[in-house]
């Protein structure tokens, strides 16, 4: 491979390009690591959706639809990240080309792709709080405000940054906020809805079942439980990407989060 090849070749090397491959190593292979535990879970959703019958129930093809959207994007992500890695590797050297003209709309389709996927898995969270709360005008109406919100910070992130990228000029850190803020306030508003529901299904409901209906009660409790922890879960995954877009952390740490952040959407 050119990584290999690059780090063989050291007589042209600087430090801090042996370092720097060093680093993307380990960057693919935590990345693919994450890819994987993300393609095993959707292969047992999907088995797990065709068992149950797709033709039954339209929310279970929808389902389909947007996780099978989601992993293909995460594997799309992981490829170009892998092609400007390897483009990185042998632009080391002697007499090397600059990579910035090749890596361009590999970084720009990576970030659409990217975002597509943060914006999928908000989609999911909010529709699954959405059913819960089927009864409730008020609650529909603030997740449709929050996933207002978070559509028009990723469409306006995703245009500020494919043009920070053309022009080449520096992203302030308070791009990190449009992005990371209201996806963020989304899935705790929604985390907090379903925990809610938590509440008040043990304080009216479960108290009031019968030993016959206890089995069920219990199944149902434990899905919104499982619910609000990975929220909660989702939720520290974007407060890392809103501390990672501070540049409080190195570079190499920042494009690792947001590369590992992409197969932790999967809900």
């Amino acid at each position: 491979m050119t990584i290999v090849a690059a780090l063989t070749n050291t007589n042209h090397l600087t430090s801090s390009q042996v370092l720097a491959i060093q680093h993307v190593i380990i960057r693919i292979g935590l990345e693919f690591l994450f890819f994987g535990i993300h393609a095993l879970f959707f292969i047992v959703s999907t088995w797990l959706l065709f068992r149950k019958g797709l033709s039954l129930v339209r929310a279970r093809v929808l389902l389909l639809i947007l996780t099978s959207a989601m992993f293909l994007a995460s594997l799309g992500v992981i490829i170009i990240d892998m092609m400007m890695c390897l483009r990185q590797a042998r632009s080391y050297g002697l007499n090397a080309p600059s990579t910035r003209e090749l890596n361009l709309e590999l970084r720009l389709a990576s970030n659409i792709l990217m975002r597509i996927n943060f914006l999928l898995g908000d989609v999911i969270v909010v529709w699954r709080t959405w059913v819960v709360w089927e009864h409730s005008l008020k609650v529909r109406l603030l997740l449709a405000v929050c996933m207002l919100g978070t559509i028009g910070a990723i469409i306006g992130n995703g245009t500020k940054a494919a043009l920070d990228l053309v022009r080449e000029t520096p992203a302030p850190s308070t791009l990190s906020l449009v992005l990371t803020l209201p996806p963020l306030i989304t899935n705790l508003v929604a985390t907090l809805l379903i925990g809610l529901k938590v509440r008040n299904y043990r304080k009216h409901i479960k108290s009031r079942l019968t030993s016959r209906t206890s089995k069920a009660s219990t199944r149902t409790e434990e899905v919104l439980i499982l619910l609000v922890e990975s929220g909660f879960l989702y939720c520290a995954v974007w407060l890392l990407i809103l501390i990672a877009g501070f540049d409080v952390m190195t570079s190499a740490t920042n494009v690792l989060i947001l590369g590992i952040a992409v197969s932790l959407t999967v809900r």
